[in-house]
């Protein structure tokens, strides 16, 4: 599994979680910060891939 698999599987989780469980507002606003973080870690290791492939 990539490292953008896992960090897309990351968000996916939290966001479940967050949805699913009654964990309490400071709860659910930090496992939010935490779903932005992983949303953009994955974007960063997709672009990071991505120059990698176009790079002679």
């Amino acid at each position: 599994m990539s490292v953008e698999q896992n960090f897309r599987e990351l968000e996916s989780n939290i966001q479940r979680y967050i949805t699913t469980e009654s964990a309490d507002h400071e709860k659910k606003a930090l496992l939010a910060c935490l779903v932005a973080i992983a949303k953009d870690m994955a974007e960063r290791a997709n672009k990071e891939r991505e120059e990698k492939l176009t790079k002679p």
